[in-house]
This record gives structure tokens, sequence and C-alpha cells, in this order.
């Protein structure tokens, strides 16, 4: 730096210059000697750095070709005595890497040292921006030459089209055209099917800015062709543009495979597979296509030309609500299906709507169903077509639902995440699927996944995965679990029946579909498969996915882009990182040197291996396939079956091992069926003289057994070795080998399998009964109580929608079987449980003691419900009259089985007790003279109603009143209520009170009718007895019908000790009773009723405040703000307030300054006679 100083150099001089100056010492290094700051500025160093690091030398911070490069240009120019000397070169390691520079420079002597005086510029952008418009020009003219493109610009002033020449398909069409668009369209370029797109999209190039695009049908040339135009309009600060370039482009390649997605998207759509309804509606026709429904519903579409598209929204909000019995499902609904979410569908890229809700069916029960309206254009019409579809998604859902954790979806797929999709499968694996149904499963893997993200970018990855997950959902229309498991990786689960030959060429479609170049222009995508089929006895989720896994595996190792299926590949090719432990174990291994026969000791060996299979396996289906296998393995058999008949030649036990993979088991148990019906009775009947048997060759069969020839032959059987299976020394079936290779002499240890396997199945046969006894009733065949306990405990109700629950009882069974045996009692149990049996076959069934029985019927409507329960009583009462009892309850709120059962006991207690009392009347003269005592007294002068006024609180006047019913003694003393009431509530009289009490006040509202005075409501209570009466509504309007009063002057006040009773119950009765037009008025408010949504569930039109919050409001701070709290509740809710109780003038104006409508108690009046009442306050 000390060289720096020494020259005379003005800083602020150099400062003003453009660019970066610098003074160097012309020696083997090129020694900076000055610099300004703009040099530093510009190669990215500071001076600092530059001494300490660089050591102040242009060598040291040049890569050495860049110096030799400048060493030489600068020492050419010294030689040849150039003033000035100039030099352009990029330079990677300086600030723009590979940045453009300038420099000049010219020398100066001084102090006999040759210095250099450069200046340094920066013009990377000039340089890169004629480079690069110098490559575009040339890219473009290739291109064009090159390239189906056709460029053109389009004057809209003129309507004249000018064509690029340098268009390779230029040379098609002139060089020009006037009056675009119909000059085009009249030379008969454009299609059909495309002349109107072809004219709009003209027309919305002219009115606007924005780029436009459209696919359009031509011929060129006489040659039908898809093409993609593309016009991006040009405007100098005009509102509208003047022109617009137009390029286009042939895609009649991808249009065609979009073509043909289309159609086959169609196609999937339309299966009916689990399908409960569909329909196709031609959106631009407005005309529907097809519609099928299996649902037996009522509402069908308008059969006429033409339905406009908001009608047909309103005809499917109709048909999915019919039937759905929540309110927030039909809101759900509702809210989906409007008429502007279904034009922002036909806006968006994924055209569907779905919706998951709850449906009630043709039986009463409710299922979980879910209705997908998808919108797929025909590509070929251009047309937009709405598929509709509602499926049966209830086994899925409830599974869901009954998950711990709560059910989560992969954002981008919409199916489950890894979690979830675990548990559901898990779940169903474990609870939902039958063990002989075969199921499949499927991984769906993007090849090459990290590489496209690499080059394609997040975007693009999130578009692949999104309509792989939709051709799979739309593709697997039937019961299926769909899941992502990993970044790249889909699962399906097929848990119904799969057809092998199904279920692959749907994959392969998919397989198929995903790499056409419609749905990604711009890159490539394949996909590869692993399959599994299987049925899901003895296996787990980890299982089964780890066999899928394998394939999977075996289809990357082959290539990718390919589908294989678990237990069909080559086991000879081992692949890195994949265990092939599980896929070993399902195929045989199959001994390539034939042996002619095994030892004793290996026949030893494999009858220990039987017996430690079926002792060791839990489940006996899977231990006997084993056994079969090995069986398979030892003879070099492809086929074994073992066969149990009964009596009648019905099969009764059937177990099967084939060389073949389980997508095949249909086929395979029908040929069973064939070879059994055709072969079993001539069989079993030579296997009764001798226990074995070999037939060699199945020709000698022949002549004498044609029929069975056949079979066996179009079977390819060409030997069989036979041996008896016995039960109790008589011969019940058979085990076979077909077409055996190795020890075909061995038929006397074929013999002895044949004994071995016999006692097995004995043993199996008792303890399977022994499990059975264990967990059912020997005589009915219910469950034990045992088990409801167990299920009670265990219990959850978060997978249920609602719950029925039954309690019947024979009555006195127990007496009946010791006056008249157990066969008498026998018969009535097994009466009920053909009974139960033909009314709630599906349903849950216990026997719970010796003649109760406990029914649990899940996800029922509640009208479905009692409507069966009704049906269920008056059959057991057609046989049985007065002996067979029924309570029961039901909920769709928090389900509790405890409290189910109690109210269901409680409703059976009061039937009894009601029938009880009637049978008791007709036997015994001294109840029955009792009961007409009552009766007597009831409707003579001993009984009696008084009023106790409600006064207005604004106005202060009798604005209603309440009935309480009062007693006189022999001596005409008043006895208060809770002296007699008990009384009568132990002889189940109680009803009789309250009845009473209402006609009496249908009698003094007539009275006041006939005399044309003013009338207001008369509230009266009805006891919990009364509500649960059977014959109710039947009493009430038998009085009612006997007056003239409307029945809204009526008022039923629900009392405190109806608050234990079935909520459901309660709602249903209380509803029928306002439906009907009588007042609801809710009693003791805020003492036992706490909760509050009771409000929400019953319309009552008064709530009357317990006395107990009236009684401290005048001192009570905290009572006064649980008061008002109430009162508001009461005004929001439009309910009429009361409050009991008001004994003086404080607490009536406290009441009064909240708001309170009415009150009632000794400040207006006590309980008083109807004649007092009449004369004080009837006007």
């Amino acid at each position: 730096m000390k060289k720096q100083k020494a020259l005379n150099t003005d800083d602020s001089i150099t400062n003003l210059l453009p660019g970066g100056f610098l003074q160097i010492l012309y020696d083997d290094s090129f020694t900076i000697l000055f610099a300004n700051p703009l040099f530093y500025k510009t190669i990215g160093i500071t001076q600092k750095k530059l001494s300490n690091k660089y050591e102040n030398k242009i060598k040291n911070i040049l890569l050495k070709a860049d110096w030799n490069y400048i060493y030489n240009s600068v020492k050419k120019a010294k030689e040849t005595d150039e003033p000035v000397f100039q030099i352009s070169m990029t330079i990677p390691t300086l600030q723009k890497h590979g940045g453009m520079y300038l420099i000049r420079g010219s020398f100066s002597e001084k102090h006999s040292n040759t210095i250099i005086n450069c200046i340094m510029l920066d013009v990377s952008d000039e340089f890169f921006a004629r480079k690069a418009q110098h490559r575009a020009e040339n890219f473009l003219n290739v291109a064009l030459a090159n390239s189906n493109v056709l460029v053109w610009e389009w004057d809209f002033i003129s309507s004249k089209c000018v064509f690029d020449r340098n268009s390779s398909l230029a040379s098609y069409k002139p060089t020009a055209f006037d009056n675009i668009p119909e000059s085009f369209i009249s030379a008969g370029y454009v299609a059909d099917d495309s002349i109107s797109v072809f004219r709009k999209l003209h027309e919305r190039v002219k009115s606007s800015l924005k780029p436009q695009q459209e696919d359009i049908h031509l011929f060129v040339n006489g040659i039908e062709a898809w093409v993609q135009i593309s016009y991006t309009p040009y405007s100098q600060n005009t509102e509208k543009p003047k022109s617009a370039i137009g390029i286009s482009r042939i895609i009649t390649r991808q249009k065609q495979a979009e073509i043909k997605y289309s159609q086959s998207m169609r196609y999937q759509l339309v299966e009916m597979d689990a399908v409960l309804a569909y329909c196709e509606y031609n959106v631009t026709q407005n005309k529907f296509i097809s519609f099928k429904s299996n649902t037996n519903d009522t509402i069908l579409p308008v059969v006429t030309e033409t339905i406009d598209f908001r009608s047909v929204i309103q005809w499917l909000i109709e048909l999915l609500i019919a039937k759905v019995p929540y309110e927030e499902d039909i809101i759900k609904i509702q809210s989906a299906f409007t008429e502007e979410e279904f034009l922002k569908i036909l806006d968006a890229k994924e055209k569907v709507i779905k919706v998951e809700y709850r449906r009630k069916t043709n039986d009463g029960e409710i299922i979980w169903v879910k209705v997908t309206c998808r919108f797929v254009r025909n590509l070929a019409s251009n047309e937009m077509t709405m598929f509709g579809i509602l499926k049966n998604i209830d086994k899925q859902k409830k599974v869901e639902l009954s998950l711990r954790s709560r059910a989560e979806r992969d954002l981008v797929s919409g199916f489950y995440n890894q979690e979830t999709v675990t548990g559901v499968i898990s779940e169903m694996i474990q609870n939902g699927i039958e063990s002989n149904i075969c199921c499949a499963m499927l991984i769906f893997d993007i090849d090459n996944y990290l590489n496209l993200m690499n080059t394609s970018g997040y975007q693009d990855c999130r578009t692949v995965l999104k309509e792989l997950a939709q051709l799979i959902d739309a593709k697997f229309s039937g019961a299926k679990i769909t899941g992502r498991i990993e970044g790249d990786e889909f699962l399906v689960f097929l848990y119904e029946n799969q057809s092998k030959e199904n279920v692959l060429k749907i994959a392969e479609d998919i397989r198929i579909t995903i790499s056409m170049p419609y749905l990604f222009p711009l890159f490539s995508v394949t996909v590869s498969c692993g399959v599994v089929f299987l049925t899901v006895e003895g296996q787990t989720y980890d299982s089964i996915l780890k066999k899928a896994r394998v394939a999977l595996g075996i289809a990357k190792t082959r290539g990718k882009n390919r589908i294989e299926v678990f237990g069909e590949t080559n086991n000879s090719h081992v692949y890195d990182n994949q265990d092939l432990n599980a896929q070993i174990s399902e195929n045989d291994n199959r001994l390539k040197d034939e042996k002619p026969s095994f030892s004793e000791k290996e026949q030893k060996e494999l009858l220990l291996k039987m017996c430690f299979t079926l002792s060791e396996i839990d489940s006996f289906d899977s231990s006997m396939k084993t056994v079969l296998k090995s069986i398979a393995s030892y003879f070099s058999s492809k086929k074994v079956f073992l066969l149990e008949f009964d009596s009648n030649l019905k099969t009764i036990e059937k177990y099967s091992y084939f060389d073949v993979s389980i997508q095949n088991i249909e086929k395979t148990d029908k040929k069973i069926d064939e070879i059994n019906n055709a072969v079993s009775k001539s069989w079993l009947m030579a296997l009764k003289n001798t226990r074995s048997m070999i037939v060699a060759d199945i020709t000698i069969l022949k002549g004498t057994f044609p029929k069975e020839y056949k079979v066996l032959k179009e079977w390819n059987v060409e030997s069989f070795i036979l041996a008896a299976i016995t039960k109790d020394g008589i011969v019940s079936g058979y085990i076979v080998a077909f077409n055996p290779k190795w020890n075909l002499r061995d038929k006397q240890f074929f013999q002895i399998i044949g004994y071995y396997l016999s006692n097995e199945l004995e043993k199996h046969r008792i303890i399977e009964r022994q499990r059975y006894l264990r967990d059912h009733d020997s005589l009915t065949g219910f469950y034990s109580r045992d088990v409801f306990e167990t299920y009670k405990n265990r219990f959850s109700g978060d997978s249920l929608i609602s719950m029925g629950f039954i309690y019947c009882q024979i009555q006195d069974l127990r007496k009946l079987n010791h006056q008249y045996g157990h066969v008498y009692g026998d018969s009535l149990i097994l009466f009920v449980t053909d009974m139960i049996k033909s009314f709630f076959s599906k349903n849950r069934t216990f026997r719970y003691t010796g003649g109760s029985f406990v029914i649990l019927v899940e996800n029922i409507q509640r009208d479905a419900f009692y409507t069966k329960i009704f049906k269920f009583k008056n059959e057991c009462g057609k046989s049985f009259e007065n002996l067979i009892f029924v309570g029961y309850s039901w909920s769709d709120y928090e389900l509790n089985l405890d409290e189910l059962f109690l109210h269901s006991s409680e409703k059976l207690l009061h039937d009894k007790q009601i029938l009880e009392r009637n049978a008791i009347l007709k036997k015994d003269i001294h109840h029955e003279k009792a009961y007409k005592i009552l009766l007597q007294e009831l409707y003579g002068d001993r009984y009696t109603v008084f009023l106790q006024p409600k006064a207005d609180c604004l106005s202060g006047t009798i604005s209603g009143a309440e009935a309480l019913i009062r007693y006189y003694d022999e001596e005409g003393k008043l006895v208060r209520p809770d002296s007699f009431i008990p009384f009568f509530e132990s002889e189940g009289l109680v009803s009789e009170i309250d009845f009473f009490v209402l006609n009496t006040v249908y009698k003094i509202l007539q009275s006041w009718v006939d005399a044309g005075k003013t009338l207001f409501p008369i509230s009266l209570n009805f006891s919990r007895a009364t509500m649960l009466d059977d014959k109710l509504f039947e009493r009430i309007e038998k009085i009612q019908s006997n007056y003239t009063v409307p029945r809204k002057y009526i008022e039923i006040e629900m009392t405190e000790t109806l608050s234990n009773m079935d909520e459901d119950m309660l709602i249903r009765i209380c509803k029928k009773i306002a439906n009907l037009g009588y007042g609801l008025t809710l009693d003791d408010f805020g003492a036992r009723y706490s909760n509050l949504s009771i409000l929400t569930s019953i319309p009552f039109n008064v709530l009357k405040l317990d006395k107990t919050l009236v009684r401290d409001i005048f001192f009570n701070s905290r009572t006064k703000v649980v008061v008002q709290s109430f009162l508001v509740t009461c005004r929001n809710l439009e309910i009429r307030s009361i409050a009991e109780g008001v004994e003086n003038q404080e607490q009536f104006d406290v009441l009064k300054q909240m708001g309170c409508d009415s009150v009632q108690g000794y400040l207006i009046n006590k309980p008083i006679p109807f004649d007092e009442f009449e004369k004080k306050y009837i006007k």
C-alpha cells in the first residue's frame, strides 16, 4: 500500500470515473499500485483482503487461463506500441461469476517502471441481453421451421391475418387471410363441433387484454387434427387491443389420449358396485341420460325433453334429504348442493363434490352413505356431464368413528393418512370382515418420484399425486379403504369378495391412464403396483402390508411401470432390501428331483409337523390349510381338499389347498362343489368297504362312472389318492389329493392321515361347542348374560349413530315351570326366541335371565324402532296375552347402556303393574270392589279440584290458573294430596287422578264457554305413570271429544318426577302433546331440570321457576343473576315465564323488574275451590 501512496493520484477524480480505475506495475504478476473504491466493489473483494490474501497481485485473483489471456494481450499491446489496448472477457472468479467485463488501458513510464493505467467496466447486462436476443431469434426460426407450429398476426381493424413464413405449417395455407374468423370457417378448415368455440375465442380476444386459448377441431389438407390456438393481444396504452399474436400447435395425439381418458372415466363412474343410486345428467343439453336406484326412493327425475340445471340441483337435494333423520345432515347437504357451489365447481380444476351423511334405509336402519357429484367433459363432443353416485360406506365409517384417535385425512389426496388407515384396516380385519372373504391390498408407487421432484418441482408432483388419487378413487368404485402411506405411495384395501381378474384390470387401467401424455404433457409419469390377494384369517395389517410391499419391490426391480402379484413371482429372484420370507411361506416348496417314496422316519416327521401345526396355530382353518399344504408337498400334488357331510350329503366342513393364487377362490369353490355333487356319493360308498384307495389313471372310471369321469377330466385330474374321514366310526367325508407324483404307493399312510384328521376334526368340534356354550345360551342360541355384561363394560357409543334397547320378559316363568313343567316353560322361551329372531335377526340378542332377554338394535331411526316394537308386542300378545312384557328405550345422544337398560326396565315395570292390577281386579272380588269404590269416590263428592290463580306482572290481572286435586274425608276435613296420592300410586291408579283432573278442568272451561265468560289457560300435572301409559293420547282425546273447549286452554305441566324418564320417550310424548294443540309447561325449573338442552328438544310454552329460587331472590345477589339468566333465555326462546312460590311484595317487585311474565303464590292467592275462584276472578 506504500506503493499506492507514492503515486500522485487524485482520488476525487478517479471516483468520478464510470468504472473501476487501477494502476498496475507491469511485472510478472501485475502488482496493483492503486485502485479506486469502485474497482473493489466490481470484483467483490475488499482492499484488506486483496492485500493480505492475494498480495495485491492480479495473477492471484484470476484463474490460470484467464491470467494467461490478459497477460498475453497486454504484452502484445506493449510490444506493438499500441497507445490504448482493449480486452473483453468473462471472469468467473469475480463477483458476477461469469460476468462480461471491458478493460481499457494505456502505458506510462515512471521511475524506470512501466505503469499500466486502466479502467474496468462491467458490461454483463448489455452483453447477455444481445446474446439472448440473438439466440432467441435463431431458436425461434429453427423451431418454426422444424415443429408443427404456426405463427401469425391478426389485425383487428382490417380483420386480416398474416402468417409467419418460417412456420412449418405456413406452406399449407395462404400467407394471409381476410375476414377472420369467418373466412377460415367458410374455407372448411374448422370442424362443425368446433365452429362455435372458434367464433367465441376470437370474440374474447378482441374484447380482452388477457391471453386466450382453446382446443379446436380442424382439417389440415383434408386430414383431421386437433390444434391448440393461443392468442396474446397487443395494445399500446389503449383500453382495447388493436392486434394479437396467434400461435397454434398440433395436439392430435394428446387430444386422442384425453378423449380416451375421459371415456374411461365415464365408463368407470357408471359401475354399480356398492352403489345405492346413480344418475347421469348432460349439463350442456340439460337432459338426464340415465337414473338407477337400489333404494326404492319415490323421487325420480322428471322425464321431459329438457330440465334446467337449477331444477336438477333442487331435485338432487330432495332426493338426498328424503330419508335423512338428522337436521345437521340436512343442513350439510343443502350447504354443499347450492347453485353457487355447483358454478364454482364447474370453473374449478377438480370438478367434484362429496358429502358423507347418515341415511335411513327402508328397514329403518341408519347407515352412513357418501354422495359424489363428479363433472366430466366429453372431449369428443365438448359437452359436460354430471355423474351423481350415492354409495354405502357404513362399515368403513363406523370403523373410522370407533378409532380412539380422530380420523385424519391427507390434504392432497383426500385419503386417510398413514396412522388412520392403519387403524381403520386393523379394526376391519379384527372385527369387520368375515374370515372367508377374499380381500385385496394394493400399493401404488410413483416411479422416479425424487427425480420428478428435482426436475419438475413440488407443484407438479402435487398435481401428479392428486390425479393418481382421483383415478384410484373413481376406478375402484366398490367397498374400499384408501390411504396415503408414504410421500408417493397410495394404499388400497378392498374388503369384499374380490375377483382377481377385475382388480388387476382396474389396476392396469390406472397404470396406463396415469402415463397418458394428456395428463402431464411436459413430463413423463409412470407407476408401479404391488398386489396381494388373501383372506384375513390369521392375518394382521402389518403382515398383509409386508406382502404387498414385497410384490411392489419386485415390480420396481423388474423395470418399474408394471404390476406384480404376491405369490406369483419366481422365488429364485432375490431383491435387495426385500424380505421374501413371507412370500416363500405362501408358495409351496416344490421339490425338483422326484422320489419314489419317503422313509418311515420322514412319514413320522410329517405327522409330527401336522400335530404341531394343529396345536400351535390359533386359527383352526389356517392350520388345516397348512396341514393340507404339507400333504400336497408330500405327494407332490397341486390340489388337495377335505370334505365332510351330514346325512343328507350337505357339506358341513370344507378345507382346501391349491397351487394357484387366491384370486381363483370363487372358481375353485364352485369346482369343488361340482366335483362334490358328481363323485361324493360313489366315493363315500367305496370308502365304507376300504378306508383308502388310489386311482392311478381315471380312464378306468370312464365306462363305469361316466359322469364322475367327465367332471374330473374337465378339471385336469389324471389320478388321485383318497382316504376316509370318519365320525363315530362311520364314514362322513374324505380327503383327496389330485395328480400325486410321489409316494403313490403310500395308500396306508394316507389312510393314517385320514384317521388322524378325523380325530382332529372331532376334537375341534368339541372345542368349538365348548366355546359356543361359554358365550351362548344352549336353548335359545342367544348370547349369555356374561357376554352382555362384558359388552356393556367395554361399550363405547362413538361409532354408533343411535341405539334402541329392548328388555323382554316372560311373566312368572319359574311359577309356570313349577305348575306345568319345564317342557312348557321351554316352549314359551322358544316362542319368544322365534319372535325375537323374526323381528330382530340382525341385532345383538342376549338371554339375560331365565325368562328375560336383552336386544340391542344399533343405528335404527326412532320411528322405525317404535314401529317394530309395537308390532313385536302385538304379535307376542296374540299368542300369550298379558304374559310377555316389553320395555324399550331409544337414544341418539351420548349413548349409555346402563341408562337405556334402566329406562327400558322402568317401562316394562310400568306395563306389568297395569296388567297385574287389571288381572287382580278380574280375579279378586275384594280388589274389584275396592277399585270401584275408589272410582266412585273420585267421580263423587269426596274429590274435587282447587284452582290457584296466576297473575300477570305488568297488569296485575289474573292470566291463568293451576288445577290441584283435593280430598274431603268422611268428617268433611280437607286432606292434602301427599296423604292420598301415594295410595293411588301403590294401587296403580294414579293415572285415574290425572284424567279426573283433566276432565274436571274441561268441565270448568266448558261452563265458562257456555256462560260467555272470558277464558284463560288452566294447567295441570301429569304423573310419570300417566306419561308412560300406552293409551295416554287415546284417553286424552276421548275426554276432549265431550267438550268444545279449544285445546290451547289446557296446559300440561311436567312434574319433577319425570326428570329420570327416558329422555327420547319423554321428548316424543311431549312433541305429540304439543302437536295436538295442548300447551306444555316445564315445572320446577332450576330444581331438578338443570340441563338446558331439554329446552331445545321440547316445544315448551311456559317455563315455571322453582320456588327455591324465588324464596331468597330479594336478598341473594347470586340468585338474582341465575334467575335473570333464566328469564333472558325464556325471552329469547319466546317462552312465557312464571315464578311460583311468590309470597311477598318484595319478591314480586324484583321479578317484575327482571321481566318475569307472571307469578303464582300466596301473595296472589292460595289454591281455592272452583266456585270461590269463579266469583272472585271470572267475569
